[in-house]
């Protein structure tokens, strides 16, 4: 399925894929967090032709929190909470980050040197 929207001309879309991934029961409270996000993305970024909207599922360890990168075992279970995002493509080579609740973050993809005052700082 594609999820790649024109916020303005593709309602049906966003309803299709929403049920798709959360069930019907949950249309109406998902629809409204999806516009939030759309709504914000706006405030911020302004309007865009074409976005694309992604939910990464949550999950919790139950038992062996964070040896799966250590090449052990653990024991995952996936809960019913996500992270949703919408992005967009510009045109000059930096990323911005903008989380609800926090300052934006900006990457200069033409300037990937490593910074001592960005080591534990997400700002």
């Amino acid at each position: 399925m594609n999820y790649i929207f024109s916020p303005v001309k593709d309602h049906d879309k966003l309803e299709e894929a929403i049920v798709r991934l959360y069930g019907a029961q949950e249309k109406e409270k998902q629809l409204e967090r999806y516009r939030h996000l759309l709504d914000g993305f706006r405030a911020t970024f302004g309007e865009r032709e074409k976005v694309a909207i992604f939910s990464a599922p949550g999950r919790t360890e139950i038992g062996g929190n964070h040896t799966d990168h250590q090449h052990g075992k653990v024991l995952a279970g996936s809960v019913n909470l996500d992270i949703i995002a919408v992005v967009a493509p510009n045109e000059d080579n930096v990323i911005r980050i903008q989380s609800e609740g926090f300052h934006m973050n900006t990457v200069d993809l033409s300037d990937l040197s490593v910074r001592e005052e960005e080591y534990d700082n997400s700002d």
